[in-house]
């Protein structure tokens, strides 16, 4: 028997660098009042609004009614109980749904919509170890569910086994599955990616513009993540009237171990080109912890090099919140402790601070937007040294991230910086437009 009512159960797992939050899908339905509770309509009719109405948070209690309705003319009907079922694990009341589901599943052990259902509660329950149990019996029975092979792809990518993952993810896809927590799944699952990026800095008069490019690889095997980052640019060296520019040249290798649940540690470095605008060398170790089911935090320490004895020791941290499933808010803030050269030697570090806000809006699968705000010294740029104590940013940018194909992307953004310099007493206007294009395998 295909009961057809759990397919709308959705998992939604801290992303990252993946969260997101497990919540029943929302909509705008117009709600229905418990006045028009039916008593007379066909089941047919019955079923669909009761479905249609648990999507809409302001209207479960309606169709909590009409499902009982349902049961209380048929007690043995199975679909008005998964669709209990699946509401009550939507309002959180766990144990009541895993007895629906498990009444149904005895008398339907090859149900994998049924079992769906089960392992989404347990996952929301924390219970992995059980969810992943059930995935083996359900798959044992249908080992071609999309459902169940979904899921597993899930319960892989929160355990950090990447290549699992994407193994299982292929295989629903290849099964026929297009739903959006899948084609969501997919975007995230990669075994590697190359990005190049263009970016252009647009001074004022009286100053010479700014290109740049990146180039961006990173390659996945099992739980490690192993990158490599080149920048290549023409950046400011000193601080004149009419300062001149000069090459910039930044090489940096990495790599990354993901324990899974959103923890993971980084270790990269790097070295510089000749300029005086960037490190001569880098050293950086980050780290990430999963906060609960919607949040993920992340610290480094990061250590720049620069001639003369110029120093700088920059603490990152971060904390990424899911607000929704389609919502992610993020506070950023840096702590650089900056060690210049004095007339008499070394002279003592000096605090700056930066702090930024980010928000993420995802309209479907394949489109994200968002938008940020940034103050304080260019902690996230590889400024010079002496630029990080002389120098204060106010930052504005917004952003996409477009899947155009399965395995292409575009990443435009635009950023409006005015930068203040208290010593000139002025501000200057900068205006940078960039665009990343990626590909994935």
């Amino acid at each position: 028997m295909k009961l057809g009512l759990c397919s709308h159960v959705r998992l939604a797992f801290i992303a990252s660098v993946f969260f997101g939050c497990a919540s029943a899908p929302r909509t705008t339905t117009r709600s229905l009042t418990p006045s028009l509770a039916p008593v007379a309509r066909d089941r047919a009719a019955l079923l669909a609004d009761a479905a249609r109405l648990a999507r809409d948070p302001t209207a479960r209690d309606v169709a909590r009614a009409f499902y009982q309705v349902l049961l209380t003319r048929e007690p043995h009907d199975d679909e008005a109980r998964v669709g209990l079922a699946r509401l009550d694990a939507w309002d959180q009341r766990y144990d009541t749904a895993l007895l629906l589901y498990r009444d149904v599943l005895s008398r339907h052990p090859s149900d994998a919509e049924v079992r769906a259902g089960i392992v989404d509660v347990l996952l929301w329950q924390h219970r992995t170890d059980a969810a992943w149990r059930e995935l083996v019996a359900g798959l044992d029975r249908t080992p071609d569910s999309v459902d169940l092979l979904e899921r597993r792809a899930r319960i892989a990518w929160l355990n950090g086994d990447r290549a699992a993952a994407l193994r299982d993810a292929r295989l629903a896809y290849a099964q026929g599955a297009r739903g959006e927590g899948l084609l969501q799944l997919r975007q995230q699952l990669f075994n590697g990616e190359a990005r190049l990026l263009l970016r252009y800095d647009l001074y004022p008069s009286g100053y010479s513009n700014s290109p740049a490019t990146e180039l961006y690889l990173r390659q996945a095997w099992r739980r490690w993540t192993f990158f490599a980052h080149v920048e290549q640019s023409w950046r400011y060296a000193t601080l004149d009237s009419a300062p001149g520019l000069t090459y910039n040249g930044l090489f940096q290798l990495g790599a990354a171990y993901g324990f899974g649940h959103g923890f993971s540690a980084t270790l990269e470095a790097g070295v510089g080109a000749p300029a005086p605008v960037v490190p001569r060398w880098t050293v950086r170790a980050a780290g990430t912890a999963g906060l609960g089911r919607r949040a993920v935090i992340g610290l480094s320490d990061a250590i720049w090099g620069y001639d003369n004895g110029q120093f700088v020791n920059l603490l990152y941290a971060n904390i990424e919140v899911a607000l929704s499933e389609a919502v992610r808010a993020e506070v950023r803030y840096w702590l650089g402790f900056v060690t210049l050269p004095s007339v008499g030697g070394t002279a003592p570090s000096q605090a700056v601070h930066s702090a930024g806000l980010r928000g993420f809006w995802r309209l479907s699968p394949t489109l994200e937007l968002g938008a940020e705000f940034t103050y304080g010294a260019q902690l996230d740029r590889s400024a010079a040294a002496y630029q990080l104590v002389t120098l204060r940013s106010e930052i504005f940018g917004v952003f996409a991230d477009w899947l155009v194909l399965p395995n292409l992307g575009l990443r435009p953004y635009y950023r409006f910086e005015l930068r203040d310099r208290p010593s000139a007493g002025d501000s200057i206007p900068i205006h940078s437009v960039e665009l990343a294009a990626y590909y994935r395998w």
